[in-house]
């Protein structure tokens, strides 16, 4: 039989050296043939990757499309590589970066560019440095997504944020720009406590800064003297 098939290709009656070396070529066609993955394989996984992580950091964006550019020699890749995507989370401040896929020893960087529309909030007057930012404050819109140092911030009936800056009318307001409400704002009224042994005294007075749990503050008294105290929770502050 062996003699038989070797005959259809014209080494019948060949030397064992022969037969040997025949088959040799036979191995390296097989190699040759054995499946492979195109760097263009991973695209759509690539492109889900982008959507998703770019989701979770920005919960307000519409993604039209996401474009994609190969390196410009993508080797293939062997079925039984072990493969990765790293996106660096610096890249999600930009609506375009690189991406890198990683098979086995192998390693191609991607760029792409991210075109879409994301919701934001904007001031629709100046907003004073730790002033309280309410939704009365706000205006929504819809801008081209491009660059965000730090994700929009959303709001609703009751959500509520602590002005970190100077804010003009018209600009968009993220978490860079303020944050979350924290335990004592500064100009409200606070509940204060002083203890002495078994001796407490309990007094109202008005924040001269801000402060969340555990962090030092000034306050004035009624009668204009200013204190220091610890921020104990919410409106109310531990004289020390």
């Amino acid at each position: 039989m062996v003699e038989h098939n070797l005959a259809k290709v014209g080494v019948a009656g060949s030397t064992p050296v022969s037969r040997s070396i025949f088959l040799t070529l036979l191995s390296f066609i097989f190699f040759l043939t054995k499946p492979l993955f195109s760097a263009n394989h991973f695209d759509e996984t690539i492109r889900q990757k982008l959507r998703t992580s770019y989701l979770q950091r920005y919960p307000s964006l519409h993604i039209d499309t996401i474009i994609l550019q190969a390196p410009p020699h993508s080797d293939s890749f062997k079925k039984n590589d072990t493969c990765q995507i790293r996106l660096n989370p610096r890249n999600l401040r930009n609506n375009h970066g690189s991406v890198i896929l990683q098979c086995g020893h192998r390693t191609r960087f991607y760029r792409y560019r991210i075109k879409g529309k994301i919701g934001v909030y904007k001031a629709i007057h100046q907003i004073k440095k730790d002033r309280i930012i309410t939704p009365n404050d706000t205006t929504a819109a819809t801008v081209p997504f491009k660059r965000f140092g730090a994700p929009p911030l959303l709001f609703d009936e009751a959500k509520r944020y602590l002005a970190h800056c100077n804010i003009a009318k018209g600009r968009v307001l993220t978490a860079r720009i303020a944050g979350p409400v924290p335990g004592v704002v500064k100009h409200e009224r606070i509940r204060c406590v002083y203890r002495d042994g078994a001796v407490t005294v309990e007094f109202d007075a008005t924040a001269l800064q801000s402060g969340k749990k555990g962090d030092m503050i000034t306050l004035r008294r009624d009668d204009g003297k200013t204190l220091r105290g610890v921020v104990v929770g919410k409106n109310e502050v531990e004289i020390r």
